[in-house]
Protein backbone atom coordinates (compact mmCIF):
# COMPACT_ATOMS: atom_id res chain seq x y z
CA UNK A 1 0.00 0.00 0.00
CA UNK A 2 1.19 3.73 -0.71
CA UNK A 3 1.81 5.97 1.92
CA UNK A 4 -1.01 8.18 1.05
CA UNK A 5 -3.18 5.16 1.29
CA UNK A 6 -1.94 4.23 4.52
CA UNK A 7 -2.53 7.69 5.96
CA UNK A 8 -5.51 8.10 4.36
CA UNK A 9 -6.68 4.67 6.20
CA UNK A 10 -5.20 5.35 9.43
CA UNK A 11 -6.61 8.78 9.53
CA UNK A 12 -10.09 7.35 8.96
CA UNK A 13 -9.46 4.11 11.49
CA UNK A 14 -8.28 7.52 13.65
CA UNK A 15 -11.42 9.12 13.33
CA UNK A 16 -13.81 6.80 13.70
CA UNK A 17 -12.06 5.75 16.75
CA UNK A 18 -12.06 9.29 18.51
CA UNK A 19 -15.68 9.91 17.35
CA UNK A 20 -16.65 6.41 18.70
CA UNK A 21 -15.05 7.08 21.85
CA UNK A 22 -16.85 10.85 22.24
CA UNK A 23 -20.37 9.50 22.08
CA UNK A 24 -20.00 7.32 24.78
CA UNK A 25 -17.14 9.55 26.92
CA UNK A 26 -19.86 11.65 28.14
CA UNK A 27 -22.14 8.88 29.44
CA UNK A 28 -22.03 7.31 33.78
CA UNK A 29 -19.47 5.18 32.50
CA UNK A 30 -17.46 4.10 29.42
CA UNK A 31 -17.05 0.79 28.19
CA UNK A 32 -13.30 -0.58 28.16
CA UNK A 33 -13.84 -1.82 24.62
CA UNK A 34 -14.65 2.01 23.47
CA UNK A 35 -11.19 2.93 25.99
CA UNK A 36 -9.43 -0.21 24.92
CA UNK A 37 -9.68 1.35 20.49
CA UNK A 38 -8.05 4.38 21.64
CA UNK A 39 -5.24 2.98 23.22
CA UNK A 40 -4.43 0.85 20.83
CA UNK A 41 -4.55 3.76 18.41
CA UNK A 42 -2.24 5.16 20.41
CA UNK A 43 -0.13 2.63 20.40
CA UNK A 44 0.08 2.27 16.72
CA UNK A 45 0.88 6.33 16.07
CA UNK A 46 4.05 5.81 18.56
CA UNK A 47 4.85 3.29 16.28
CA UNK A 48 4.27 5.13 13.17
CA UNK A 49 6.18 8.12 15.16
CA UNK A 50 2.77 9.76 13.61
CA UNK A 51 2.67 13.36 16.19
CA UNK A 52 -0.87 14.34 14.73
CA UNK A 53 -2.33 11.32 15.54
CA UNK A 54 -0.88 11.46 18.95
CA UNK A 55 -2.02 15.07 19.44
CA UNK A 56 -5.55 14.21 18.34
CA UNK A 57 -5.89 10.95 20.72
CA UNK A 58 -3.79 12.38 23.37
CA UNK A 59 -7.10 15.02 23.67
CA UNK A 60 -9.61 12.79 23.58
CA UNK A 61 -8.09 10.86 26.23
CA UNK A 62 -7.05 14.21 28.68
CA UNK A 63 -10.54 15.20 27.98
CA UNK A 64 -11.66 11.98 29.20
CA UNK A 65 -9.48 11.98 32.43
CA UNK A 66 -10.57 15.59 33.46
CA UNK A 67 -13.94 14.82 33.02
CA UNK A 68 -13.59 11.82 35.17
CA UNK A 69 -11.89 13.86 37.99
CA UNK A 70 -8.12 11.86 37.12
CA UNK A 71 -6.43 15.15 37.59
CA UNK A 72 -3.06 14.13 37.80
CA UNK A 73 -3.44 11.83 34.48
CA UNK A 74 -5.33 14.79 32.29
CA UNK A 75 -2.43 17.13 33.64
CA UNK A 76 0.26 14.23 32.75
CA UNK A 77 -1.78 13.94 29.18
CA UNK A 78 -1.67 17.74 28.51
CA UNK A 79 1.95 18.56 28.84
CA UNK A 80 2.53 15.26 26.52
CA UNK A 81 0.35 16.90 23.86
CA UNK A 82 2.42 20.68 24.80
CA UNK A 83 5.45 18.46 23.82
CA UNK A 84 4.09 18.21 20.49
CA UNK A 85 4.25 21.97 19.54
CA UNK A 86 7.39 21.61 17.76
CA UNK A 87 5.17 20.47 14.71
CA UNK A 88 3.14 23.30 13.05
CA UNK A 89 0.66 20.84 12.61
CA UNK A 90 0.11 20.90 16.32
CA UNK A 91 0.32 24.13 17.17
CA UNK A 92 -3.25 25.01 17.63
CA UNK A 93 -4.17 21.69 19.91
CA UNK A 94 -0.68 21.97 21.75
CA UNK A 95 -1.43 25.40 22.77
CA UNK A 96 -5.10 24.36 24.05
CA UNK A 97 -3.80 21.96 25.98
CA UNK A 98 -1.62 24.83 27.57
CA UNK A 99 -4.65 26.33 28.46
CA UNK A 100 -6.36 23.21 29.41
CA UNK A 101 -2.91 22.61 31.65
CA UNK A 102 -3.15 26.49 33.23
CA UNK A 103 -6.67 26.03 34.40
CA UNK A 104 -6.26 22.62 35.95
CA UNK A 105 -2.93 23.78 37.81
CA UNK A 106 -4.79 27.01 39.00
CA UNK A 107 -7.27 24.95 40.52
CA UNK A 108 -4.89 22.94 42.07
CA UNK A 109 -3.37 25.94 43.51
CA UNK A 110 0.09 25.82 41.56
CA UNK A 111 0.11 29.43 39.98
CA UNK A 112 3.89 29.91 39.29
CA UNK A 113 2.97 26.14 36.51
CA UNK A 114 -0.19 27.63 35.15
CA UNK A 115 1.78 31.25 34.65
CA UNK A 116 4.09 29.77 32.22
CA UNK A 117 1.42 27.65 30.19
CA UNK A 118 -1.05 29.97 29.67
CA UNK A 119 2.16 33.02 28.90
CA UNK A 120 3.11 30.72 25.54
CA UNK A 121 -1.07 30.04 25.14
CA UNK A 122 -1.33 33.31 24.89
CA UNK A 123 1.69 33.97 22.77
CA UNK A 124 0.83 31.96 19.88
CA UNK A 125 -3.21 32.83 19.86
CA UNK A 126 -1.53 36.74 19.20
CA UNK A 127 0.36 35.23 16.55
CA UNK A 128 -2.03 33.11 14.88
CA UNK A 129 -5.22 36.36 15.39
CA UNK A 130 -7.27 33.82 17.68
CA UNK A 131 -9.19 37.01 19.90
CA UNK A 132 -11.74 34.61 21.57
CA UNK A 133 -8.97 32.14 22.33
CA UNK A 134 -6.59 35.65 23.16
CA UNK A 135 -9.52 36.73 25.49
CA UNK A 136 -9.91 33.70 28.05
CA UNK A 137 -5.72 33.88 27.92
CA UNK A 138 -5.62 37.06 28.84
CA UNK A 139 -8.41 36.56 31.02
CA UNK A 140 -6.87 33.47 32.44
CA UNK A 141 -3.72 35.62 33.43
CA UNK A 142 -5.26 38.54 35.36
CA UNK A 143 -7.22 35.98 37.57
CA UNK A 144 -3.51 34.21 38.54
CA UNK A 145 -1.84 38.00 38.83
CA UNK A 146 -5.16 38.46 41.27
CA UNK A 147 -4.09 35.17 43.21
CA UNK A 148 -0.91 36.34 43.62
CA UNK A 149 -1.96 39.83 44.94
CA UNK A 150 -0.96 41.49 41.98
CA UNK A 151 -4.10 43.19 41.57
CA UNK A 152 -2.49 46.42 39.75
CA UNK A 153 -1.18 44.12 36.49
CA UNK A 154 -4.23 41.99 36.97
CA UNK A 155 -7.15 44.89 36.53
CA UNK A 156 -4.77 46.45 33.93
CA UNK A 157 -4.89 43.03 31.46
CA UNK A 158 -8.66 42.60 31.85
CA UNK A 159 -9.35 46.20 30.92
CA UNK A 160 -6.62 46.68 28.44
CA UNK A 161 -6.22 43.59 26.88
CA UNK A 162 -9.59 41.19 27.45
CA UNK A 163 -12.09 43.40 27.65
CA UNK A 164 -11.37 45.00 23.49
CA UNK A 165 -11.30 41.17 22.35
CA UNK A 166 -14.40 39.83 24.53
CA UNK A 167 -17.52 38.39 23.17
CA UNK A 168 -20.75 38.91 25.71
CA UNK A 169 -19.06 35.32 27.96
CA UNK A 170 -15.93 36.59 27.61
CA UNK A 171 -16.84 40.01 29.44
CA UNK A 172 -19.18 38.44 31.82
CA UNK A 173 -16.04 36.52 32.88
CA UNK A 174 -13.77 40.12 32.61
CA UNK A 175 -16.66 41.89 35.02
CA UNK A 176 -16.34 38.72 37.74
CA UNK A 177 -12.38 39.26 37.52
CA UNK A 178 -12.45 42.94 38.12
CA UNK A 179 -14.80 42.42 41.18
CA UNK A 180 -12.71 40.07 42.87
CA UNK A 181 -9.53 42.15 42.01
CA UNK A 182 -11.82 45.06 43.82
CA UNK A 183 -13.40 42.89 46.69
CA UNK A 184 -10.18 41.71 47.82
CA UNK A 185 -8.66 45.24 48.28
CA UNK A 186 -12.30 46.01 50.25
CA UNK A 187 -12.85 48.60 47.18
CA UNK A 188 -16.40 47.80 48.02
CA UNK A 189 -18.09 50.72 45.96
CA UNK A 190 -16.03 49.49 42.11
CA UNK A 191 -16.62 45.53 43.44
CA UNK A 192 -20.35 45.97 43.61
CA UNK A 193 -20.38 47.92 39.98
CA UNK A 194 -19.08 44.89 38.33
CA UNK A 195 -20.64 42.18 39.91
CA UNK A 196 -23.93 44.13 39.13
CA UNK A 197 -22.26 44.04 35.34
CA UNK A 198 -22.18 40.87 35.39
CA UNK A 199 -25.37 40.13 36.87
CA UNK A 200 -27.06 42.06 34.20
CA UNK A 201 -24.85 40.88 31.08
CA UNK A 202 -25.98 36.78 32.74
CA UNK A 203 -29.17 37.85 32.68
CA UNK A 204 -29.80 38.81 29.38
CA UNK A 205 -28.01 35.86 28.34
CA UNK A 206 -30.37 33.87 30.35
CA UNK A 207 -26.89 32.01 32.13
CA UNK A 208 -28.17 31.00 35.36
CA UNK A 209 -25.12 29.69 36.76
CA UNK A 210 -22.90 32.68 36.07
CA UNK A 211 -26.44 34.75 37.36
CA UNK A 212 -26.49 32.85 40.60
CA UNK A 213 -22.78 33.47 41.13
CA UNK A 214 -22.92 36.68 40.66
CA UNK A 215 -25.66 37.52 43.81
CA UNK A 216 -23.49 35.01 45.89
CA UNK A 217 -20.48 38.05 45.23
CA UNK A 218 -23.08 40.85 45.81
CA UNK A 219 -24.18 39.61 48.59
CA UNK A 220 -20.69 39.06 50.33
CA UNK A 221 -19.61 43.06 49.18
CA UNK A 222 -23.44 44.34 51.13
CA UNK A 223 -22.32 42.10 54.02
CA UNK A 224 -18.87 43.95 53.91
CA UNK A 225 -20.77 47.46 54.02
CA UNK A 226 -23.63 45.95 56.28
CA UNK A 227 -26.64 46.10 54.07
CA UNK A 228 -27.72 42.99 55.58
CA UNK A 229 -31.36 43.25 54.10
CA UNK A 230 -30.41 43.62 50.43
CA UNK A 231 -27.24 41.09 50.83
CA UNK A 232 -29.79 38.49 52.28
CA UNK A 233 -32.31 39.50 49.41
CA UNK A 234 -29.29 38.26 46.74
CA UNK A 235 -28.32 35.42 48.64
CA UNK A 236 -31.74 33.74 48.99
CA UNK A 237 -32.33 34.28 44.98
CA UNK A 238 -29.43 32.59 44.98
CA UNK A 239 -30.69 29.52 46.76
CA UNK A 240 -33.86 29.97 44.37
CA UNK A 241 -31.73 29.77 41.27
CA UNK A 242 -29.48 26.71 42.51
CA UNK A 243 -32.33 24.77 43.99
CA UNK A 244 -33.64 24.63 40.04
CA UNK A 245 -30.58 23.95 38.89
CA UNK A 246 -29.84 20.88 41.13
CA UNK A 247 -26.57 20.55 40.97
CA UNK A 248 -24.63 19.61 44.74
CA UNK A 249 -21.26 22.16 44.07
CA UNK A 250 -23.56 25.06 43.48
CA UNK A 251 -26.12 24.02 46.47
CA UNK A 252 -23.15 23.04 48.53
CA UNK A 253 -21.87 26.81 47.50
CA UNK A 254 -24.97 28.56 48.91
CA UNK A 255 -25.43 27.22 51.55
CA UNK A 256 -22.02 27.86 52.82
CA UNK A 257 -22.61 31.47 51.86
CA UNK A 258 -25.49 31.76 53.89
CA UNK A 259 -24.13 29.85 56.78
CA UNK A 260 -21.38 32.42 56.71
CA UNK A 261 -24.00 35.19 56.06
CA UNK A 262 -25.81 33.92 59.30
CA UNK A 263 -22.96 33.14 61.55
CA UNK A 264 -21.95 37.29 61.14
CA UNK A 265 -25.32 38.70 62.08
CA UNK A 266 -25.09 36.14 65.23
CA UNK A 267 -28.05 33.65 64.04
CA UNK A 268 -26.36 30.55 64.70
CA UNK A 269 -29.40 28.78 64.41
CA UNK A 270 -29.92 29.35 60.45
CA UNK A 271 -25.97 29.66 60.55
CA UNK A 272 -25.86 25.85 61.58
CA UNK A 273 -28.83 24.45 59.63
CA UNK A 274 -27.40 25.62 56.24
CA UNK A 275 -23.60 24.68 57.25
CA UNK A 276 -25.12 21.43 57.79
CA UNK A 277 -26.94 21.48 54.36
CA UNK A 278 -23.56 22.74 52.60
CA UNK A 279 -22.21 19.68 54.27
CA UNK A 280 -24.75 17.30 53.32
CA UNK A 281 -24.32 18.64 49.18
CA UNK A 282 -21.08 18.41 49.58
CA UNK A 283 -20.99 14.51 51.12
CA UNK A 284 -22.59 14.21 47.91
CA UNK A 285 -20.78 15.57 45.35
CA UNK A 286 -17.43 13.78 46.89
CA UNK A 287 -19.62 10.20 46.78
CA UNK A 288 -20.24 11.30 42.71
CA UNK A 289 -16.56 12.26 42.38
CA UNK A 290 -15.48 9.07 44.31
CA UNK A 291 -17.99 6.68 42.09
CA UNK A 292 -17.45 8.42 38.79
CA UNK A 293 -13.42 8.17 39.34
CA UNK A 294 -13.79 4.51 40.56
CA UNK A 295 -15.48 3.66 37.36
CA UNK A 296 -13.02 5.50 35.29
CA UNK A 297 -10.17 3.81 36.61
CA UNK A 298 -12.10 0.27 36.06
CA UNK A 299 -12.65 0.75 33.00
CA UNK A 300 -9.00 2.34 32.23
CA UNK A 301 -8.05 -1.40 34.08
CA UNK A 302 -10.08 -3.17 32.21
CA UNK A 303 -8.18 -1.74 28.61
CA UNK A 304 -4.64 -1.65 29.62
CA UNK A 305 -4.88 -5.18 30.66
CA UNK A 306 -6.35 -5.87 27.28
CA UNK A 307 -4.36 -4.06 25.25
CA UNK A 308 -2.17 -6.75 23.39
CA UNK A 309 -4.83 -9.18 23.12
CA UNK A 310 -5.02 -8.16 19.56
CA UNK A 311 -3.65 -6.29 16.96
CA UNK A 312 -4.08 -2.23 16.79
CA UNK A 313 -5.90 -2.72 13.64
CA UNK A 314 -9.10 -4.45 15.18
CA UNK A 315 -11.59 -3.23 17.17
CA UNK A 316 -13.66 -5.68 19.02
CA UNK A 317 -16.92 -5.45 18.70
CA UNK A 318 -19.19 -4.01 21.64
CA UNK A 319 -22.82 -4.02 22.32
CA UNK A 320 -24.03 -0.39 23.91
CA UNK A 321 -27.35 1.12 23.86
CA UNK A 322 -27.13 4.60 21.78
CA UNK A 323 -29.74 7.70 23.10
CA UNK A 324 -31.41 9.08 19.88
CA UNK A 325 -28.82 12.02 19.91
CA UNK A 326 -26.12 9.35 19.26
CA UNK A 327 -27.02 7.82 16.18
CA UNK A 328 -25.92 10.92 14.05
CA UNK A 329 -22.44 10.61 15.20
CA UNK A 330 -22.67 6.27 15.38
CA UNK A 331 -23.36 6.96 11.42
CA UNK A 332 -20.30 8.54 11.34
CA UNK A 333 -18.50 6.21 12.73
CA UNK A 334 -19.78 3.14 10.41
CA UNK A 335 -19.18 5.48 7.18
CA UNK A 336 -15.34 6.53 8.30
CA UNK A 337 -14.82 2.03 9.32
CA UNK A 338 -16.83 1.45 5.74
CA UNK A 339 -14.45 4.08 3.85
CA UNK A 340 -11.60 2.40 5.49
CA UNK A 341 -12.69 -0.82 4.07
CA UNK A 342 -13.55 0.15 0.82
CA UNK A 343 -9.64 1.88 0.51
CA UNK A 344 -8.28 -1.26 1.78
CA UNK A 345 -9.83 -3.52 -0.53
CA UNK A 346 -9.54 -1.40 -3.71
CA UNK A 347 -6.35 -0.94 -3.34
CA UNK A 348 -5.98 -5.28 -3.00
CA UNK A 349 -7.97 -5.62 -6.06
CA UNK A 350 -5.68 -3.29 -7.82
CA UNK A 351 -2.93 -5.02 -6.42
CA UNK A 352 -4.67 -8.34 -8.18
CA UNK A 353 -5.51 -6.79 -11.27
CA UNK A 354 -1.93 -5.58 -11.69
CA UNK A 355 -0.19 -8.78 -10.68
CA UNK A 356 -2.85 -10.65 -13.21
CA UNK A 357 -1.55 -8.79 -16.31
CA UNK A 358 1.97 -9.34 -15.68
CA UNK A 359 1.37 -12.92 -15.63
Amino acid sequence: MTNFSQRLTFFLFLTANILAFNVFANEDSVEPDTLLSLLKVREHSLVQRDSHALASVGQTLASYYEENYLINDAIEQYQQIYALRSDSSNMVVATNAAMRLSLLLFNEGRYNEALKYVKSAANVYAKLHMQDSLASAYIQLADIYQQQGNYALSERIIIKQALPLSGNEARIRCFKSLGHTYLRQRKYSQAKWFFIQENMLASKMGNRIYVMRSLLYLGQVKTAIRDYGLALNDYKMAERISRSISDSKILAEVHASLADFYKKLGDFSNSRKFASLAQDNKKKLENQISDRRQQALEALTDAQRHLHDTPPSTVKQQTVKASPNQNFLLLMVTVLFVLSGLIIIGFYLKRRRSLIKKG
